[in-house]
């Protein structure tokens, strides 16, 4: 059963001195209305691949 989803996005991470980091964004993070509140947000959120 999917009750939720994360979408995550490599990018780059550019700070003040030009140094390039490369990071790991995710959103939006959506979960089923039936099913918020139930901790499956957090779940996906902390989930380790």
């Amino acid at each position: 059963m999917n009750n939720g989803n994360i979408m995550y996005t490599k990018t780059k991470l550019i700070d003040e001195s030009g140094e390039e980091k490369d990071i790991l964004t995710f959103g939006p993070l959506c979960i089923l209305p039936d099913y918020q509140r139930m901790g499956y947000g957090t779940k996906l959120a902390w989930y380790k691949w």
